[in-house]
Order: structure tokens, then C-alpha cells, then sequence
């Protein structure tokens, strides 16, 4: 994928055309696959822990907050976005121990 990234922002740098960037986050676990949305706007998606703690297992909560708040312009009142900006900057500001496993257990909503 990062071969044909590459490959693709070159071509559209000759076109004049905006860099496509993205990140990779592995884990494992359960999680729901499947087709996502209405006729209109469908597209298949994975949901669950395992595929959201991809996003904030390596304690990184300082860079997690600059692509968050990125993501919550992009897509202003995106819940999981938000939520997970809250919870980076309150592991900022009380860090979580040398035992934390990355698991949230969400108490509300």
C-alpha cells in the first residue's frame, strides 16, 4: 500500500493535485465486517475495540491529538473522533500506568 502511495502521489503531483496520505494501525481481535449505510451511500466497514484501539494503543497521545483534532475538522461532530480527542488529552494530562493495555471499558455515552 505504501509502494502504491508513492506511486500515486507522484502522479498526481504532476497533475497538481493534493497528497493522499494515510496511517496503519494493526491489531487483532473481534470486530464486525460488513456493508455499511443505504442504497444511496454504501461502503463496507470494520467496527469494534480491536479496530479502534489500533488507533491509540502505543500511548501516543500527543501526536493522536494533533490527527484527531485534524479529523474532527474534516468531519466536525464525528463521535469516535471527539472521544477519542477527550480521552487523549486526559491521558496528557494523568498518563496511564506502565500496565495499561490500551482497553477502555465505556461507562457512557
Amino acid at each position: 500500500m505504501r509502494l502504491a502511495l508513492r506511486r500515486l502521489n507522484e502522479d498526481w503531483a504532476e497533475r497538481g493535485w493534493s497528497r493522499f496520505e494515510f496511517g496503519v494501525g494493526i491489531n487483532s481481535g473481534e470486530a464486525i465486517v460488513g456493508n455499511l449505510g443505504c442504497e444511496e451511500k454504501r461502503e463496507v466497514s470494520v467496527i469494534g475495540d480491536c479496530v479502534n484501539l489500533a488507533l491509540h494503543r502505543r500511548g501516543e497521545f500527543a501526536a493522536a491529538v494533533l490527527y484527531l483534532d485534524a479529523a474532527e475538522r474534516l468531519l466536525p461532530g464525528d463521535w469516535l473522533s471527539r472521544e477519542y480527542l477527550r480521552r487523549s488529552w486526559r491521558f496528557l494530562a494523568e498518563p496511564p500506568g506502565p500496565d495499561w493495555t490500551g482497553v477502555h471499558v465505556m461507562a457512557h455515552r
